[in-house]
């Protein structure tokens, strides 16, 4: 995609990591929505991971004609599995960004060794399935999280 660039993020880019998760429909799918302090602490927690525990965080953002469009973070948790999220901007859905961060993000976990992955997604969203689904090779219910779906793979 012309005028993409995935990079790793910097500072000033908290802000527009905040705009995504505020941006419409981010959160349909969650039983509630978190006010703004809590989507700040949670970027905030990002940055200070990517010092702390830069082995277990990987953090990438997307510039779109030099606007930042979305991001992925991956972040290892129990059992050393990777917890993988991917957000992308309301007025920049279905232009592939999701994909390529994704991508990205795959392509940086397979280069720090053998590792299991996985994401959830709520049911209904049917272009998140259909984007995990190239990166994950099996998923099913979520276990005790009506609606989700949990998505694994492993290298």
């Amino acid at each position: 995609m012309a005028g993409l660039l995935i990079r790793q993020p910097q500072c000033p880019d908290k802000k527009d990591i905040v705009a995504v998760y505020e941006s419409t429909a981010f959160f349909d799918y969650s039983p509630s929505r978190p006010d703004l302090k809590v989507i700040a602490a949670t970027v905030d927690a990002y940055f200070t991971e990517l010092v702390t525990a830069p082995a277990s965080t990987i953090l990438y953002v997307a510039n779109l004609d030099h606007r930042l469009a979305g991001f992925a973070i991956a972040r290892k948790g129990a059992r050393a599995t990777w917890e993988v999220q991917v957000g992308v901007h309301f007025d920049h859905r279905k232009q592939g960004i999701g994909h390529a961060l994704l991508g990205t993000l795959f392509e940086e976990m397979h280069r720090r060794g053998p590792a299991a992955c996985k994401a959830t997604v709520h049911a209904g969203n049917v272009a998140s399935i259909k984007m995990v689904t190239q990166f994950f090779r099996e998923y099913g219910e979520f276990p005790g999280l009506p609606g989700f779906l949990l998505f694994r793979t492993s290298w």
